[in-house]
């Protein structure tokens, strides 16, 4: 591995690593905050409204379908990566791959894309094709081979996809003279001449365009970092994704125990309303459906200031008013007697 290829290599796990780690904090958060809505019971209405969409026999009907066409995708979804996974590993470590009597080759190079104006012979051939695509190459006896095929041969160092514009018979067996379409073959022959060995494959004509540069990219450094943590990320958010559905069934069943619920009518009459209240500054805020309703002294300026008994039973309802800041409630010490006169004599 080259230094140039080291550095891509650390940079591309610096820089995935980075997005997956926010990716894993982001929902950590997000998991972390759904749960304790349900726990806290601030999505109890959310969770009621869902049982009774979710739960009819349509829904549940739909819901089943749902789950079975989600599930197809899923597999094949799950079988095109795998077979993107072994044709990016074995284009990487034999540059193709065989598929019964067919071979698939990612073409890297535009030496095919276009025909050039000193080759005429291409005037009878128009099966050109362009760089980042996938060809399907058969194999065939070399004695099979004429000029003008296109062939894909291996050298002592790369791999290439190029007509046959000549052939050479020689002592030691024939040998080709290729040249790419984009070049003239009168100045820019291949200056390597493959043999009958050499030969992996003739071109059929059939073309993937531009899906070759995918295969590419998941070759290289990023892309193996990509797929790891586009795998780790699935897994994460199915966790996630798992422990917060957990909390909604628990928190429905036990609202369902609560309401006593025994029966789902297909058209259930559903209206829900909030009451909430806000602490702030010593003050207790009541809100019922979006509205102020009362603002009252909190419980425990009252009781430090003698106005209410700290016993719980003389705590107002919710939406009772409560004497503010001591206005007409009674002075300290002073006793007032109900339902009896305060004015009294003596008999003589």
């Amino acid at each position: 591995m080259t230094q140039q290829q080291i550095i891509a290599l650390i940079v591309a796990a610096i820089g995935v690593g980075g997005v997956l780690a926010v990716f894993v904090i982001l929902f950590a958060n997000f998991r972390k905050f759904s749960i304790n809505e349900i726990q806290t019971g601030k999505r109890d209405i959310e969770l009621i409204q869902e049982y009774f969409i979710n739960n009819t026999p349509k829904a549940i009907a739909r819901k089943k379908t749902i789950k079975i066409v989600r599930n197809v995708l899923f597999v094949l979804f799950l079988v095109l990566i795998f077979f993107t996974i072994c044709f990016t590993l074995l284009s990487r470590f034999t540059n193709r791959m065989p598929v019964g009597t067919k071979t698939l080759m990612v073409v890297a190079t535009d030496s095919m894309s276009e025909k050039h104006s000193d080759n005429t012979y291409l005037s009878n051939y128009d099966n050109q094709f362009g760089r980042y695509s996938i060809i399907v190459l058969e194999k065939i006896d070399p004695n099979e081979l004429e000029k003008y095929d296109v062939i894909a041969f291996k050298t002592s160092t790369v791999t290439l996809i190029h007509r046959i514009v000549g052939v050479e018979k020689t002592n030691a067996g024939t040998r080709y003279v290729t040249c790419g379409d984009k070049y003239s073959y009168l100045t820019k022959t291949d200056h390597y001449k493959p043999t009958t060995s050499d030969v992996i494959g003739r071109y059929t004509g059939v073309e993937i365009p531009f899906f070759g540069a995918i295969v590419l990219f998941l070759q290289a450094p990023a892309g193996i970092f990509t797929m790891a943590a586009l795998l780790a990320c699935l897994l994460i958010f199915d966790y996630n994704n798992g422990q917060i559905s957990k909390e909604q069934t628990q928190r429905t069943d036990f609202i369902l125990t609560v309401l006593e619920f025994k029966k789902l009518s297909e058209n259930p009459d559903l209206s829900v309303e909030t009451v909430e209240k806000a602490y702030l500054d010593k003050l207790v805020d009541t809100f019922f459906s979006q509205k102020l309703v009362t603002k009252e002294i909190a419980r425990e300026v009252l009781i430090s200031n003698h106005m209410l008994p700290p016993d719980d039973e003389n705590v107002p309802a919710d939406g009772e008013n409560v004497p503010a800041n001591g206005e007409n409630a009674p002075a300290n010490g002073e006793n007032v007697q109900e339902g009896h006169d305060t004015n009294t004599t003596d008999d003589k």
